[in-house]
């Protein structure tokens, strides 16, 4: 007579080991994955952070990285003799994105909250509006795969991103005197 319990035991460890066998893979690949991203601390998140706005804008700085490095490819691919001017305009971007983060997170929290929401403000008026229109451009452009269509659309894309350097510039001046 065959033991109802050992049975019961044998499947239980060979589905168990099946499941190990399977999940391995993909760990190794999520590894890898992450390895090849390279080093993206800039936009990582603390807890700090996260505690604060666990929704929200949860992953932008991850975004912001992913941008950043699909940017560099669009301009080494169409416009690859502007892809110094990009890289020295997305390093500068970076930096004063941090900047700017660093000056928020020391502030009080209702202070921080009265700056966002008059940056919120800010966003409604006409010019960022226009800026809006050259991205939605150059996701047409994106889109129809035109190679001198993308060359135009990053031409103002590129003046767009150093507007908001400019932008973010103002910001972290305001910060200073403000102190």
């Amino acid at each position: 007579m065959i033991n109802p319990l050992k049975s019961r035991w044998k499947k239980t460890a060979a589905l168990s080991l099946t499941a190990m066998l399977l999940a391995a893979p993909i760990y190794a690949h999520a590894a890898n994955a992450a390895a090849a991203i390279g080093d993206n601390t800039a936009y990582a998140r603390t807890s700090a952070e996260h505690k604060r706005n666990p929704h929200g804008m949860k992953h932008a700085r991850r975004i912001a990285f992913h941008e950043e490095v699909y940017m560099k490819l669009l301009v080494e691919k169409y416009a690859p003799e502007t892809l110094a001017e990009w890289e020295t305009m997305l390093a500068a971007r970076t930096k004063l994105r941090l900047e700017l983060r660093s000056k928020l997170d020391a502030l009080p929290e209702v202070k921080r909250h009265e700056w966002m929401a008059s940056m919120k403000k800010a966003r409604e008026s006409e010019e960022w509006n226009n800026r809006h229109e050259v991205f939605k451009q150059f996701d047409q452009a994106v889109r129809s795969n035109d190679s001198a269509a993308i060359k135009v659309a990053l031409s103002g894309v590129f003046d767009t991103y150093k507007w908001k350097n400019e932008r973010l510039r103002q910001h972290l001046n305001q910060f200073n005197a403000s102190e």
